[in-house]
């Protein structure tokens, strides 16, 4: 990670130190003090001082990128040591603001919609490491793993944060075991061809009209491996 925040990053610090203590106002010029700066300077990085704090969330994101980018052999990692990597990794980051992401968490990720510019970033992170997985490679042409099944994915993340939120277990020992397993089945989910076999299916069930009697399963199944277009 770089050694200094960038402006962005200190003016969120600096916004969460303020909403956090609660002893001073919360005000675009005590913001810009607390950041060293000035207060053109955060309106600069952010129209409204509403938009500072939700800005922590996908900011954490970059971070991470940030972080990958100095691992040279990053891109020689296993699916499933990059999942590794991005879930624990972020267990660290978040963990840096606990106070501020256990008061946040639900408003500002958890109960948004699959749009939120943290769950963005998540499905970005996803479809980045399935899409360069030798398993996924070997099926380039077919309609597997739409955006749909990315966006499913990050808000099945923001389950497994919630669960981390409230785990009381000595060093989360219980998110860990969780996310070992998850992280799992996902790799060999991925790397086993199942994937490639819930194609199949869902050609089945278009190319012999099954799709006309409007079985919920069949039509959540297709929608997962299509992005709801059939």
């Amino acid at each position: 990670m770089p050694d200094k925040p960038n402006p962005k990053q200190k003016i969120i610090n600096s916004a969460i130190n303020l909403y956090v203590s609660g002893d001073k106002k919360y005000t675009v010029k005590n913001i810009a003090s607390g950041a060293k700066l000035k207060e053109s300077d955060v309106y600069n990085e952010f129209n409204a001082k509403s938009h500072i704090l939700p800005a922590y969330y996908p900011s954490t994101v970059q971070r991470f990128r940030e972080m990958i980018a100095e691992i040279d052999d990053f891109e020689s990692f296993s699916l499933e040591e990059k999942l590794s990597t991005f879930i624990y990794s972020m267990f660290d980051i978040l963990q840096e603001q606990r106070e501020f992401v256990d008061e946040t968490f639900d408003e500002m990720v958890f109960r948004r919609s699959k749009n939120s510019p943290f769950q963005q970033e998540v499905a970005t992170v996803f479809r980045d490491f399935l899409e360069t997985s030798p398993a996924a490679s070997a099926m380039q042409g077919m309609f597997v793993l739409r955006q749909d099944t990315y966006d499913f994915l990050a808000k099945e993340y923001t389950h497994l944060l919630k669960f981390w939120l409230r785990d009381t277990t000595e060093n989360f020992s219980s998110t860990v075991a969780l996310t070992d397993k998850l992280v799992s089945f996902l790799a060999e989910l991925v790397q086993s061809g199942l994937i490639d076999k819930g194609v199949d299916l869902c050609k089945f069930f278009v190319n012999n009209g099954i799709l006309k009697f409007d079985l919920p399963l069949i039509s959540r199944i297709v929608s997962m491996f299509t992005g709801g277009r059939s």
